[in-house]
């Protein structure tokens, strides 16, 4: 079995799950080499990884850019709050407004949004949306090869997270949110806080169509991938991938700028680092800094809520979605001095979406600095049909590629499921039957093993899995 601290690169253990995740790697570099010579193969191959990194986010960047206009653009996924996606009352043109002011109701439920439960001020300058939601799910494992004195099946109940959100805003400008945790120990964490401020609302673009501006202060899901930043209950599949719980970078401290143009939009991030949002002053034993950055275009089509979930419902228009992500960290000042002080981090993803189906792929290439630079891959290919208006089929594949680490092989598994969708406004609600094959020995992997991403420890040998899942809310 390979050393634990092996077992994750870039992220943290689950991007849902609160707990603090095992030491990170270290590596070690070539034995013999002595250390001007390590100094020499750090400095190069940082540099080039960097450049690289950089290239891959300009690429992104320059696509979001150059797309010409069109007719409507929208945040998406946990990166942007779903709250601001909901339909504003139509403005009434100047000189045609009725007489006295409009009357709002302070309270009510709206279909269309994320957390259709609302209380807002009688002019509609503050409001607060509430929401939450939790899943169900009851897990049959069977491995080939268990650990000794352990069981090759196994079954049980798990509550694997519960949500509750506080999002608004105080002003137009002024936005916020607040996320408290539960995981399946029952630990509470609050995972996101941010206040955020509008430069140019998203509602109210200019008339020479400049683009948008948002920043925002606190505990948020920095953009790197689609799959990182989208919320669980907006996920295909019961569980996000292992290429995700490997190298998400997870919520993190610090500030995020967004621009945003009717095709294109762009993110850049200042956090305190990988899972830094599990951290505690003075430990941050990940990283002291993360610097990070992510374009998206769209190549074909121009409604932005294509992309708001991985589901794909039906009555959604054909459009195709390219991103480019990049992130460089640092390690802070407690780390154990054997860890890499250098890391990073280049996804590139491909979305095709339409009336009904969706279908996702991204490779993720992590990279350390340790003597030579020592890198890990991820890839997902995944996709998801709706054969009659509730009823959706997925399926999805991947890969955690360990490089040239030695004693680690592939990590590969393969997941197909179905899904039902009580309601065509909302994905809160869904029943999910799914079952998964891992063609790996996980203990020799770069994967941790748990109960909450339904592998379990094993020293050889294939497993596989039957789940069913409720997940409900409101």
């Amino acid at each position: 079995m390979p050393d634990d601290g092996l077992k994750a690169t870039f992220g943290m253990e689950a991007k849902d799950i609160v707990v603090r995740r095992p030491p990170l790697p270290r590596f070690h570099g070539p034995a013999g080499e002595d250390q001007r010579s390590q100094t020499v193969h750090r400095s190069r191959d940082s540099a080039t990884c960097i450049r690289i990194g950089f290239a891959f986010f300009v690429l992104g960047a320059a696509l979001a850019l150059a797309l010409p206009a069109a007719a409507q653009f929208a945040p998406s996924g946990g990166a942007l709050p779903h709250a601001r996606e909901s339909a504003e009352p139509p403005v009434v043109p100047e000189g045609e407004a009725p007489e006295g002011e409009a009357k709002r109701d302070i309270a009510g439920f709206e279909k269309g949004n994320f957390n259709g439960f609302y209380v807002q001020s009688r002019d509609g300058e503050f409001r607060i949306n509430i929401g939450a939601y939790t899943q169900l799910r009851y897990n049959l494992l069977w491995r080939e090869t268990p650990p000794v004195d352990e069981s090759s099946f196994v079954a049980g109940f798990i509550v694997p997270r519960t949500f509750f959100f506080f999002e608004g805003r105080f002003t137009p400008d002024i936005e916020y949110q607040l996320r408290l945790a539960i995981n399946d120990s029952g630990d509470f964490a609050v995972q996101i806080a941010y206040a955020g401020y509008n430069f140019r609302d998203y509602h109210r673009r200019s008339a020479h169509r400049h683009g948008t501006w948002n920043l925002r202060a606190g505990r948020q899901f920095v953009a790197l991938t689609r799959e990182d930043w989208m919320y669980s209950q907006d996920s295909l599949t019961t569980e996000a991938s292992a290429v995700d719980q490997t190298f998400g970078p997870g919520s993190s401290d610090g500030v995020q700028a967004f621009y945003g143009r009717d095709r294109g939009r762009l993110w850049f991030a200042l956090t305190n680092g990988v899972a830094g949002g599990n951290e505690a002053f003075p430990n941050n034993l990940t990283s002291q800094v993360l610097l990070s950055a992510r374009g998206e275009a769209q190549l074909l089509g121009d409604d932005w809520t294509n992309y708001n979930d991985l589901v794909g419902r039906r009555g959604r228009p054909f459009g195709i979605l390219l991103g480019a992500g990049s992130g460089y960290g640092i390690r802070g000042p407690n780390a154990p001095p054997e860890d890499p002080k250098h890391f990073g981090q280049v996804t590139l993803d491909l979305t095709l979406a339409g009336n009904g189906f969706q279908v996702l792929t991204y490779g993720v290439w992590n990279w350390q600095a340790v003597g030579t630079a020592q890198s890990t891959w991820g890839f997902v290919a995944q996709g998801g049909y709706f054969i009659l208006d509730p009823w959706q089929v997925y399926l999805r594949y991947e890969l955690v590629d360990p490089g040239r680490l030695p004693g680690l092989v592939s990590f590969n598994a393969l997941t197909i499921g179905s899904s039902l969708f009580p309601f065509d406004w909302t994905n809160r609600y869904k029943v999910s039957v799914e079952g998964g094959l891992l063609f790996s020995a996980i203990n020799q992997t770069l994967v941790e093993p748990t109960g909450v991403l339904g592998w379990l420890p094993a020293d050889e040998g294939n497993q596989y899995y039957l789940r069913f899942q409720l997940q409900f809310g409101f």
